[in-house]
């Protein structure tokens, strides 16, 4: 875990605190994260495709670069689900049994996964994460039952 510029609202303490809360199988997923408020080659590329984007971005590769000014705890981690999701999507998203669960449950979770069908996986996964199985399975039960038993793997883990 690294981070440039001194104005990042979170440490290297702070991001490990958040990541040790999740299931083993979740965070085995985050090989390191970048905290990184100064100036990126893709800020540009990021402003312009995600300009509802309001806190920054992030993505994943081995390592997820958080180009974020200003978090709270929550959207933090509510963010870095949502690389994980990606992490582990494992080609979910592209399947015909993805996009019949999407359409089937006829709303999205969130503005932002309306994208592409694998920021709306993403966003299913991370929001699933954050606000509950239950309560995720009642308002999208088709993508629930896709989900699932990733989440059996991933989580039970903990």
């Amino acid at each position: 875990i690294g981070s440039r510029k001194s104005n990042n609202p979170f440490s290297a303490v702070d991001v490990s605190r958040i990541i040790d809360t999740f299931p083993t199988g979740m965070r085995d997923t985050i090989k390191g994260v970048l905290l990184d408020t100064g100036k990126h080659p893709l800020d540009a590329f990021y402003r312009r495709e995600y300009s509802d984007f309001k806190f920054g971005y992030m993505y994943s590769g081995k390592i997820v670069s958080v180009h974020a000014r200003i978090l709270t705890e929550k959207e933090f981690e509510r963010l870095i689900t949502h690389e994980v999701g990606h992490s582990l999507d494992g080609g979910i998203s592209l399947s015909s049994i993805w996009r019949d669960a999407v359409k089937k449950d006829g709303v999205y979770p969130s503005p932002y996964s309306k994208k592409s069908l694998s920021e709306d996986f993403a966003e299913s996964f991370s929001i699933a994460y954050t606000i509950g199985f239950e309560k995720f399975e009642s308002k999208f039960p088709n993508r629930w039952n896709v989900m699932k038993d990733l989440f059996e793997k991933v989580v039970d883990n903990k």
